[in-house]
């Protein structure tokens, strides 16, 4: 994937697409360079807020969420495609304040108070907002933000990574892949550690330890064994808790 800056170098743009958080990635001449926000932060808020005037994207709506929390939208992605009676809403309700109710085809929506009239959103519409910053972002960074491979964890079905492009069609982004988080950690493995593979197998654990879940990807660089296993979040979490 070729994407041409301002300067007329090509970039190629990756996606870290978290519950919580947000990271992007450009490639650059001498590596790959995780692009800055206007607060200067690696880290981008997967939060959308609405206010009497306007929408608060990423770090703005983080820091009106606590004084803004029924109008304001977190790990949206956690619930892409999902209908309103799905047993997996319950948990995820705990973690999302605003008003979820069922739209007219059963899939869940956010009702949301937008210069004062209440409107309900898709999860794939309020993702495409929190994508639309990112966009921005990249722009800012002389980088054209038009085409993109995002990361989305392993354990996601094929109704949720079609939320994803969906966000992404709304959003005006051509997306050309979506890879599996662990894929991705391995890739950058092999990448950058490649002088040291030899002819003796090895065994390297991969663990990505997010917000929502935790995945471990268990393989050799003979590529002969592979086992991935999805290891909760924030069941483990609460697990410490209880103890």
């Amino acid at each position: 994937m070729c994407i041409r800056d301002r300067h007329g170098v090509a970039s190629a743009l990756g996606l870290d697409f978290g519950s919580s958080t947000i990271k992007i990635g450009a490639v650059k001449r001498g590596g790959v360079e995780v692009l800055t926000n206007e607060g200067s932060h690696r880290e981008n808020q997967n939060i959308v807020g609405f206010s009497e005037n306007e929408r608060l994207l990423g770090e703005s709506g983080a820091l009106k969420y606590k004084s803004n929390f029924k109008n304001t939208v977190s790990h949206s992605n956690r619930v892409l495609r999902m209908r309103l009676d799905d047993p997996q809403q319950k948990q995820e309700a705990r973690f999302i304040y605003p008003k979820m109710v069922a739209n007219q085809d059963g899939y869940l929506a956010f009702e949301l108070k937008n210069q004062g009239q209440n409107q309900l959103y898709l999860p794939e519409q309020i993702t495409a907002c929190i994508l639309q910053k990112m966009k921005t972002i990249i722009a800012k960074n002389g980088i054209q933000p038009n085409e993109m491979v995002i990361s989305v964890p392993a354990y996601f079905t094929e109704q949720e990574r079609r939320g994803i492009l969906d966000a992404c069609r709304i959003a005006e982004i051509n997306c050309l892949k979506l890879m599996n988080e662990h894929v991705a950690i391995a890739l950058s493995y092999g990448i950058f550690r490649r002088k040291e593979f030899s002819n003796v197998p090895r065994y390297v654990a991969f663990v990505d330890f997010g917000h929502s879940h935790t995945c471990l990807l268990y393989t050799s660089d003979a590529a002969d064994d592979l086992l991935c296993v999805d290891l909760g979040g924030r069941r483990i979490i609460k697990k410490k808790k209880c103890k």
